[in-house]
């Protein structure tokens, strides 16, 4: 703008690839918004949320949940990408089917901390026949309460985990985000 070149999109320096993408975007769109003129039938798509959030009341394991609400636990790490070891922390916004919404709320709200919390079993993938079945394994969440001048290398150790899981498990970005009285989830460890 200072230097009075013009700012439109096809006036821009952009990389080759991404003029091209866009242009076939703007190109859908006008198929889509004038699908008549172009001879497109396209399906009716009602204007509804499939999706809720549900604020979890208490740590839930991501499988427990999935059962609570009789959806396949794939769907529920699909809708929620940030949750990696299966566990879902106290007071977070847990993303789930709209229509299953209610059961979850109602089930977290009445479920002692210590069911909800313990993953279910969980059956290992198919093996090759060369190699041994593992057996089913059930994962163990445990909680550790952060007390003044622990270091969360400390609490790792004794917890049996490394440093990096405690910060995944836990959405720490620094060992300096730890608080006296904080609550920790463990998966895991001895």
């Amino acid at each position: 703008v200072a230097a009075g070149q013009p700012t439109d999109f096809w006036d821009l320096n952009l990389p080759e690839q991404t003029e091209n993408y866009v242009a076939e975007l703007l190109g859908l769109a006008q198929v889509i918004k004038n699908a008549k003129a172009y001879h497109v039938s396209l399906p009716y798509i009602p204007n509804t949320a499939h999706i809720a959030v549900v604020t979890t009341p208490k740590s839930v394991a991501l499988n427990v949940a999935a059962n609570l609400m009789n959806v396949p636990v794939r769907e529920l790490q699909h809708l929620n990408a940030g949750i990696s070891y299966g566990v879902v922390p106290a007071d977070y916004q847990l993303v789930v089917p709209k229509d299953k919404a209610a059961t979850l709320k109602t089930a977290l709200l009445t479920m002692p901390q210590e069911a909800a919390a313990q993953a279910l079993p969980v059956a290992q993938p198919a093996v090759a026949a060369t190699s041994v079945a593992q057996p089913v394994t059930q994962a163990r969440l445990s909680h550790l309460t952060v007390h003044p001048g622990n270091t969360l290398s400390q609490i790792a150790m004794r917890a049996g985990v490394s440093v990096q899981q405690m910060k995944q498990w836990n959405h720490l970005r620094s060992a300096r985000d730890l608080q006296a009285g904080q609550q920790l989830v463990v998966y895991g460890g001895h």
